[in-house]
């Protein structure tokens, strides 16, 4: 007998002992209730989720979309000097020809090799080391960490200053004993770089650390018991276990870390106003943009420099997304 043939018979049966006609299969019936139920659980999280990302969409639109699409648009009007506007390119050629453009990419280029690898690294190590030594040695060490990072921007510009001047540091003798003999000698140096790879990472770490840490106590206790159980060292353990767990969370450092760092103006702008005639007001391409804007008064080179730099923090970012595979689910949260 075949399949439709037994449901028919089935079906029949139940008519003449209920006297009600039977339902269709997969058409109401327990099973039907639970998509049922199953669909408005859906959509109920479809809603919370909405209304949990509305603000952030709206700040996105009025904060970012917006300004961008304005850029845009103020990046091809062109001024003349006799007056009035019109459309074109004058602005993207005169921004990428400019003489200032290339040395301002070159300084912010050499601090990212430096400042981003290390950043990570400290970070990385640093956190480990808490998550190994837990307990009121660990708390006290994220406090100590953390510390740092209420002094930022100028403030942490100024602090360093005063350490690197000979006349005020209270490490003169050491500047004195490796030969320097004023903050000019550092602040002209090639290496100016350093300095504020320094500062950044002293005023920056801290609180990745704490999100890392963070990061490393949602790995299961039963885990890191199963491992040492087999035999794993501390070693082993951070390499097969903790850093594949808060992988994703260093992606998320480095891109925000990046777009940061790309965007470089208040230590450099704070160190031409201490000495304009070592570092360059333009040291930097968004010190540059802000030349254009304030300085000079075109906004539209301005906006030119601001559409690069936010093309290659995109760029950068869709690369790390793509390579650490961001937002694939795991298993488990599929489930």
């Amino acid at each position: 007998m075949s399949g439709a043939a037994v449901d028919s018979t089935a079906r029949s049966a139940s008519e003449r002992a209920t006297g009600a006609p039977a339902r269709e299969p997969g058409r109401g019936g327990p099973s039907s209730g639970r998509g049922r139920r199953s669909h408005g659980r859906r959509s109920h999280g479809g809603r919370a989720g909405l209304a949990f990302v509305a603000p952030y969409l709206l700040f996105l639109v009025a904060f970012g979309l917006i300004p961008v699409c304005y850029g845009v648009y103020e990046s091809f009007v062109v001024t003349s000097p006799y007056g009035g506007n019109s459309l074109g390119t004058d602005n993207w050629s005169r921004t990428l020809s400019d003489y200032r453009l290339p040395p301002a990419v070159e300084h912010v280029g050499a601090y990212l090799l430096v400042w981003l690898p290390l950043l990570l690294l400290v970070v990385l190590a640093l956190s480990l080391l808490l998550h190994a030594r837990q307990g009121r040695f660990g708390t006290a060490m994220r406090f100590v960490y953390y510390l740092p990072g209420a002094v930022t921007g100028s403030a942490a510009v100024l602090m360093w200053i005063f350490m690197i001047s000979p006349q005020y540091s209270p490490v003169s003798g050491l500047l004195h004993a490796v030969g320097i003999q004023s903050d000019s000698q550092i602040l002209s140096s090639k290496w100016l770089f350093l300095l504020l790879t320094a500062i950044a990472i002293e005023a920056g770490a801290g609180g990745w650390i704490v999100i890392l840490y963070g990061a490393l106590q949602s790995i299961p206790d039963e885990v890191m018991e199963a491992a040492a159980m087999d035999g794993a060292n501390a070693w082993q353990q951070a390499r097969h276990i903790k850093l594949p767990a808060i992988r994703k969370y260093l992606a998320f450092i480095a891109i925000t870390s990046f777009a940061g760092g790309t965007q470089l103006f208040v230590e450099p702008q704070m160190l031409t106003g201490v000495d304009a005639h070592s570092v360059s007001s333009t040291w930097s391409p968004n010190q540059l943009a802000y030349t254009y804007a304030s300085g000079e008064l075109s906004f539209g080179r301005a906006s030119v420099l601001s559409l690069l730099l936010l093309a290659v923090g995109m760029a950068a970012a869709l690369f790390v997304v793509y390579r650490t595979k961001f937002y694939e689910l795991d298993s488990g949260a599929r489930r």
